[in-house]
């Protein structure tokens, strides 16, 4: 677990959370909006960061019919899947994947976070095909990919970010190198 007061304190009411039951889904927006709501929690465009996981969850729970234990784990890793990678920049202190298991998530969410987070020395292709071979980091990257290329948040794209998501896309979705 990591070595800071604001982590312990948001471990802390994320166990609280756990003693009153509270599913998983409603601890990851909870762990999100305590991670993704700090002034320095903006978009590109300036808006507040947190709508992006808001928006990325809601894409994964139109894509199911029915409830069912993936669409579980996929809503509650959309929430979290910024988390780790952005909570240096917009919480102050980093959240790590050690941090969501005492918060009592489950292995496959952690992983598929993991999965959805970049990290320093991984190829864009690595990046890729280890998410390809995860079905719950493929579908939030999916959501991820639908949100970040929307109408309304293209206008903010340079075009090296564009050119990035459309090889995501390919890659993930349409399963074109």
């Amino acid at each position: 677990m990591s070595d800071s007061d604001k982590v312990f304190d948001l471990v802390v009411e994320v166990k609280k959370l756990r003693v009153d039951n509270a599913p998983d889904e409603v601890v990851a927006e909870y762990v999100a909006r305590a991670v993704h709501s700090g002034p320095k929690a903006l978009d590109k465009s300036g808006m507040p960061y947190i709508e992006h996981p808001r928006r990325v969850s809601n894409i994964v729970a139109a894509l199911f019919s029915e409830h069912s234990e993936l669409e579980a784990n996929a809503y509650t890793a959309a929430w979290l899947h910024d988390v780790l990678e952005d909570s240096l920049e917009h919480f102050g202190e980093q959240v790590t994947a050690s941090d969501l298991f005492v918060m009592f998530f489950k292995n496959e969410v952690i992983e598929a976070v993991e999965l959805l987070t970049k990290k320093p020395g991984i190829s864009e292709t690595q990046y890729l095909d280890a998410i390809s071979k995860n079905e719950i980091a493929r579908i939030v990257k999916f959501a991820d990919l639908t949100d970040n290329t929307s109408p309304l948040r293209r206008e903010g794209l340079n075009l090296d970010r564009s050119e990035k998501y459309l090889r995501y896309w390919n890659r993930l979705v349409l399963n074109r190198d």
